[in-house]
């Protein structure tokens, strides 16, 4: 999605736009119709997609800690549940809060990951992202632990801006590697919750 929409985003005359409402523009009626239609194909496409390098790994890890996952994707939904099922170790109960053919409300991730803070308060939110689509998510930085952005995007950088608590990563061996730096740093007798049964990553 961030190859896409970084470069749009970066247009002059779409700098003053939220990435939902210029995801809005670009998903015409056809594409909707294509989308109900024939989603195998969108499945397909996922299970096919290159992956970061280190993505076993970093299922795995997830799983292995009872880190739960949830995506929050300006893609749909139908090829992130392809792209999932191309790993036996991933966690259990994954969260999807992607485009449908029916609705683009998933790109305002803002109030995503707010609501999700809401429903689950006892959990601590991590948040992944690697693009300008992750940048509205800044507006709920007040209920995110920690962020994770791709070395060099855009979303690194309105972190930077910003000046919240983030982390770069180029493979997702890094992430995986930060988290258990973060976790050895922490006593046993305070963990907090994100390293407990009680956590949420969230991934773009």
């Amino acid at each position: 999605g961030a190859v896409i929409a970084d470069p749009v985003l970066g247009a002059n005359e779409f700098k003053h736009l939220r990435f939902g409402d210029t995801f809005t523009g670009l998903f015409p009626a056809s594409f909707q119709q294509i989308a109900h239609e024939f989603p195998e194909v969108f499945f397909e496409n996922g299970r096919t997609t290159p992956m970061r390098d280190g993505a076993e790994e970093f299922f795995k890890y997830l799983k292995d800690e009872g880190i739960h996952l949830g995506f929050a994707s300006a893609n749909l939904n139908y090829a992130i549940l392809g792209a999932m099922s191309r790993f036996e170790h991933r966690p259990e109960d994954i969260d999807i809060w992607s485009i449908t053919p029916d609705s683009t409300a998933a790109t305002e991730k803002d109030a995503v990951i707010a609501t999700q803070a809401m429903k689950n308060p006892q959990n601590t939110i991590i948040y992944m992202g690697d693009g300008a689509s992750d940048v509205p998510t800044l507006d709920a930085h007040d209920v995110v632990a920690i962020y994770f952005a791709l070395e060099g995007s855009s979303f690194a950088k309105e972190l930077e801006t910003a000046g919240h608590l983030y982390f770069t990563y180029k493979t997702l061996y890094d992430v995986v590697n930060k988290l258990q730096e973060i976790k050895a740093l922490i006593p046993q007798e305070i963990m907090p919750p994100v390293f407990s049964h009680s956590q949420e990553l969230v991934t773009a």
